[in-house]
């Protein structure tokens, strides 16, 4: 799911919508960034033992961070990015087993709004946290317009139940922050 599906799949669920697309995008931005910071998100890529002879694979898009290489035996390996932006694996020796499992960190907060693809396992949390940022901006607007003409706001909640809501949510982002994986280190020293 792109990051726009996402949007757009969250405004549909509201009856009444008053902020302008361009509000809507940088909210869609800050639950992207506060995703990123309270739980993170990790992609993996493989590399075969030709990949690592004819100089590695390249970067693949919105790579944060390298977490680890192992072999399929599980030993960890060292690896390196050279300047063309070529990922390989060094130090092979006799003992490492191919395919060569790559561990990075993903940057969703650059992902192109239109066409990057959301990491599955971000996707309900961020949907959450959207639809209680868009639901404490709207609320605001609804109180406001209500007031303006006369009209009741007991039933638009309060902002510090939704914002509790939003609090609850970064601590279920924080809780799921376990995308770094244990790696072994083995082999003769």
């Amino acid at each position: 799911m792109t990051p726009n599906e996402l949007l757009q799949a969250v405004c549909d669920r509201f009856a009444v919508l008053l902020l302008e697309p361009e509000k809507l995008e940088g909210l869609l931005k800050l639950a992207m960034r506060r995703y990123q910071d309270k739980a993170g998100s990790s992609g993996s890529l493989y590399l075969s033992a030709d990949d690592v002879v004819n100089g590695g694979v390249e970067v693949p898009p919105f790579f944060s961070q390298l977490i680890a290489v192992h072999d399929s035996k599980g030993n960890y390996h060292k690896s390196m990015i050279n300047r063309e932006g070529m990922i390989n694996v060094t130090h092979v020796n006799r003992w490492s087993e191919p395919p060569y499992k790559v561990d990075f960190v993903v940057d969703i907060n650059h992902l192109p709004l239109d066409s990057g693809m959301l990491p599955g396992e971000s996707i309900g949390l961020i949907e959450q946290y959207l639809y209680h940022l868009i639901e404490l901006q709207n609320n605001e607007r609804l109180r406001q317009a209500n007031q303006a003409a006369k009209l009741p706001v007991d039933a638009i909640p309060q902002a510090s139940e939704t914002q509790a809501k939003l609090d609850a949510l970064e601590t279920a982002m924080e809780e799921e922050h376990s995308f770094l994986p244990t790696i072994s280190i083995s082999g003769w020293f």
